[in-house]
């Protein structure tokens, strides 16, 4: 991630967020096996990226991307739980309520926190940049789920893995 941290441009972006003691509290949590932080750097900063290169608005995008995952719930890395369930299907709310509350958020910001887990949660998003944003989150988080399953290949995890996933699919229509 030195790479993220060398783009002075994105970081002058982000600053003031991640030098928030507020936002600061809620990013030691572990998300997808790994600190919430890196997580929400990864989904703001790729997104920055496309956003740059097609000309749509990349600092609202650096922005929405870091604040989308705004939430002080720690499920301890368990993924499985209806805990972690509950809070997939409810934490763009309280990420935005939130951001709402430490920072100064225009339209499309919000956009982007609240719509972020389309379509897992059906909330459209209004702009491409809301697209992008959850895109983005959407890739960086099987990818982040790969490697924490390959870390933990043995027997053991995969005796509550895949039952998990047996539940999960069939639940779908």
């Amino acid at each position: 991630m030195e790479h993220i941290y060398n783009d002075i441009d994105f970081i002058n972006i982000i600053d003031s967020i991640i030098k928030n003691k507020n936002f600061i509290k809620t990013q030691n949590t572990l998300h997808h096996g790994l600190k919430k932080l890196d997580h929400s750097i990864k989904v703001s900063y790729y997104s920055y990226l496309i956003a740059k290169k097609y000309n749509l608005d990349y600092v609202s995008v650096a922005r929405g991307g870091i604040l989308h995952d705004f939430f002080y719930a720690d499920t301890n890395g368990k993924s499985f739980s209806k805990e972690s369930y509950n809070l997939a299907l409810n934490h763009h709310n309280i990420a935005l309520n939130n951001s709402n509350k430490y920072f100064k958020l225009n339209d499309l910001e919000k956009d982007i926190i609240y719509k972020h887990m389309f379509p897992v949660v059906f909330t459209i998003p209004k702009y491409k940049e809301s697209f992008l944003v959850s895109f983005i989150d959407k890739v960086i988080g099987v990818f982040e789920f790969i490697l924490k399953a390959k870390s933990l290949f043995n027997y053991k995890v995969l005796s509550k893995v895949i039952p998990s996933f047996i539940i999960l699919f069939s639940t779908l229509k």
